[in-house]
């Protein structure tokens, strides 16, 4: 038992002699770092100086670290093959630290000119520790870029022409392009920076010019997403033509973009017009109105006065003689016939026939009135008298004056009145 104590002794302080160093690294004192540290994360923007720095917190465990030492990796990008030197990432201060007391220290990434991410680790080692036991500390670097998105073609402003139709879309779609139905349209953008960009939201807003209704929730704009990096990505915009009412709509889409303090405004000239059935109805409408005003102008107005003056012609002779009513009657009727074949210039003339027709058959029942009053005079109301003779005169009369111009039944009416004075 005692010599196995010795041996045990023995082998001990061999082990001491042949590896003094590591003894010693178990006695050193480790360092700590905070939780919210490891990996360590720097993000910032490229094109301003010096922004890429992060806070490293640490604290020295169990006694004072006077000095320690700093080693870091090369920093490789993981969307491509650029990489960041190891001598470029520095830790900008190596002051000593305390036994139990956390202190902050920054780590300072320099030469950062392609956007993406970096992927790294830093080692801390204190003084006679060996690499396999330093402190590794995972790094990463997020080097953003502002957003130079710009729209292409079209998508710098769109105009838009649209239909709304119903019962008269077959009629719409033979008159009317093919663009005048569509309800999508793709917005061009190019993302020519080598770093994705954020869509974080997009609006839509319109107004018509006439009415002031305003369009948001008819028009659908792209969901937030990712715009791939250095290439023309296409967003669908959206919208529904039966539910934007017939206007002339200005407006624009706006896309917030993450790392743009401006949103991108996409300027939006909507014009919704109704079907062709009501514009076409409206023309036809038009082209009779006009043809009616036109046969108005030329042969309306003239028949409505023709036959006017035969309706006032009828009344006079309403309002004479039954006997010479039936006389002249049938010869009016002729005449309107004549107003409604349009033949105005016979129907003019034979209206004077037929006036002066009415104002012979008055004179001579004027004539019968006084001459009855001298029936008893035996050349008035004798069997040959006068009287006797005007009423086969007045049917004579009226046969013959149905050939006779004015001027001619005026003669008539005159000869008959000198052989009466005669008599």
């Amino acid at each position: 038992m005692l010599i196995m104590k010795h041996w045990i002794t023995s082998i001990t302080l061999l082990m001491l002699l042949v590896f003094p160093t590591s003894a010693l690294a178990q006695t050193k004192v480790g360092i700590q770092v905070d939780a919210k540290d490891k990996p360590l994360k720097i993000t910032a923007w490229l094109g301003n100086e010096n922004n890429f720095i992060g806070n490293l917190r640490l604290t020295a465990a169990d006694g004072d670290i006077p000095n320690f030492t700093f080693l870091a990796s090369d920093l490789k990008r993981k969307e491509g093959d650029e990489i960041i030197s190891r001598e470029k990432v520095e830790l900008t201060s190596k002051s000593p630290l305390s036994a139990e007391v956390p202190k902050d220290f920054q780590v300072k990434v320099n030469g950062v000119q392609v956007p993406g991410t970096y992927e790294g680790e830093i080692e801390l080692l204190l003084p006679g520790q060996k690499r396999s036991q330093a402190l590794v500390i995972p790094l990463t670097v997020i080097a953003k870029t502002k957003p130079a998105i710009e729209p292409l073609g079209g998508a710098k402003q769109l105009q838009l022409q649209l239909v709304q139709c119903s019962i008269d879309c077959g009629l719409a779609h033979l008159l009317l392009p093919a663009s005048a139905f569509q309800e999508q349209r793709q917005l061009l953008l190019d993302n020519p920076v080598l770093a994705p960009v954020s869509l974080s939201s997009a609006e839509v807003v319109l107004e018509g010019k006439k009415t002031g209704y305003q369009i948001t929730k008819e028009v659908v704009a792209p969901n937030p997403q990712v715009l791939a990096a250095n290439k023309i990505v296409s967003l669908p915009l959206s919208w529904k033509r039966s539910h934007i009412p017939p206007d002339h709509y200005t407006g624009a889409v706006y896309l917030t973009l993450e790392g743009r303090e401006e949103r991108l405004l996409i300027p939006i000239d909507l014009s919704m017009r109704t079907g062709p059935f009501l514009p076409l109805l409206v023309l036809l409408v038009g082209i009779a109105l006009g043809r009616l005003l036109k046969y108005m102008q030329s042969k309306g107005i003239p028949q409505s006065d023709a036959l006017g003056k035969v309706n006032e012609l009828q009344r006079e002779i309403a309002e004479t003689d039954p006997e010479d009513e039936k006389i002249l009657t049938p010869m009016v009727q002729q005449v309107r016939k004549l107003v409604y074949q349009m033949d105005l210039e016979t129907v003019k003339a034979e209206l004077g026939a037929i006036a002066g027709r009415l104002n012979c058959l008055r004179s001579l029942r004027t004539m019968e009135q006084k001459l009855t009053e001298k029936k008893q005079h035996p050349k008035v109301g004798g069997e040959k008298g006068i009287l006797q003779k005007i009423d086969p005169f007045s049917d004579y009369l009226g046969l013959v004056l149905w050939g006779l111009s004015t001027d001619v039944a005026s003669r008539s009416l005159s000869n008959l009145s000198g052989g009466e004075k005669d008599n």
